[in-house]
């Protein structure tokens, strides 16, 4: 696979880097509910810093894990809201990718590897960096799906016989959100190649499916079809991420 150079423009702020890094809430918990529980027991709930990105490494370090959640959720909110981003879904130069839940219950995974939050890492190192550069990702966000969310992702399958399993399945545990930004206009496309066909006998060896999925079921990863499909998908994550940002902020 090649390894383009890619122009990033719209990008975010180099100072939310820090803070990208050191969000690690969504690395706990196995399901949507789950995650719920535990942030019931957690000592939180304190104000949260000013929204702005511009945090000193001090401030950081102070903040709890709900805090720093809710500021990265503002981030990618104002990213996603601002006139450039939007060009850019509607021009093709950027797609969302999922990593589904229970990602290293595929074939061939390494040993070492047991939580989502590892194997998801392992696919975006694996399979994404080399193909799209590091900073071809803009975003990468994990959070667990309701089974109300689960269905609006895949309603163009509702009525068919695996829906209800599929709906089960991607809202099992934490799902991991990209957002990837290709200058040419082709992010749909290379997307669906890293990716491999759906049904994995038919995908290219190299790619995920073909080297990691075990069925057409349980595929591993999802990525929308076409620039119209980006963009609802988009839509989806930014209500999904407003779901979260409302349930944190009511504890």
């Amino acid at each position: 696979m090649p390894h383009p150079t890619i122009k990033m423009s719209p990008e975010i702020p180099p100072q939310s880097t820090e803070i990208f890094r050191r969000s690690r809430i969504n690395e706990h918990g196995h399901t949507y509910y789950a995650y719920r529980h535990w942030l019931t027991d957690e000592e939180a709930g304190r104000e949260a810093l000013s929204r702005s990105p511009e945090f000193r490494r001090e401030d950081l370090e102070e903040m709890t894990v709900q805090e720093l959640e809710l500021v990265e959720i503002d981030i990618i909110r104002d990213f996603l809201k601002r006139p450039d981003t939007q060009e850019a879904i509607e021009q093709g130069r950027m797609t969302l990718g999922i990593i589904k839940p229970a990602v290293n219950e595929g074939v061939n995974f390494p040993k070492n590897i047991h939580s989502d939050h590892h194997s998801a890492r392992y696919i975006v190192e694996r399979f994404i960096e080399p193909a799209w550069i590091p900073e071809g990702i803009l975003v990468q966000f994990a959070v667990p799906l309701s089974p109300e969310q689960a269905q609006k992702l895949y309603v163009e399958h509702q009525g068919k016989k695996f829906f209800e399993d599929l709906i089960d399945y991607i809202s099992s545990g934490p799902v991991t959100f990209l957002l990837l930004y290709d200058e040419s206009g082709r992010a749909v496309e290379r997307w669906r190649h890293i990716m491999g066909a759906t049904d994995p006998k038919q995908a290219d060896f190299e790619s995920i499916r073909g080297t990691h999925a075990p069925s057409l079921e349980h595929n591993l990863v999802h990525g929308s079809d076409s620039r119209e499909s980006a963009a609802q998908e988009i839509g989806l994550f930014v209500e999904i991420l407003e779901d979260w940002h409302d349930f944190l902020q009511s504890k």
